[in-house]
């Protein structure tokens, strides 16, 4: 009869334990779609507020275009992750320029590649000056090699 009796209270205990992990991994779920959406939000209010509210003038629908074209969403929720300022836009630039998919960019990110680049032991000043005049035609040897 002992025996009977720990089974039960062990199936009660572990199916408690099931419902409390159910409820939270729902609670996360809902949590994390509400911050999600707040973040869009976020970002479409930041760019109509630094446009001045010309979205709908054409100027304002070559910016988005521009912007739509040059980094995706994906990009943008994995570059804003990075809390370096002077790394994460070493990783924007370099997506930019090199025409980076997300998982090149996480892979580039992973190996550690802007530790590994000639510029990271340069002064911030003189890196934010490379990486803002870096193009396609005009990238400098230190975003490459060390």
């Amino acid at each position: 009869m002992e025996i009977v009796n720990i089974n039960d209270n062990s199936n009660r205990l572990l199916l408690g334990i099931e419902r409390l992990i159910e409820q939270t991994g729902k609670n996360v779920a809902v949590y994390l779609n509400a911050t999600i959406s707040r973040l869009y939000w976020s970002i479409g209010n930041y760019i109509v507020t630094d446009m001045q509210y010309e979205t709908y003038s054409e100027y304002g629908q070559q910016i988005l275009a521009t912007l739509s074209q040059t980094l995706s969403w994906s990009h943008f929720i994995e570059l804003v992750s990075i809390e370096d300022r002077t790394k994460r836009l070493f990783y924007q630039q370099m997506c930019i320029v090199e025409n980076w998919s997300v998982r090149t960019l996480r892979q580039k990110e992973d190996s550690l590649l802007f530790e590994r680049t000639a510029i990271a032991t340069k002064p911030e000043d003189e890196i934010l000056q490379t990486l803002q005049s870096a193009t396609n035609a005009n990238i400098c040897p230190d975003l490459v090699f060390k």
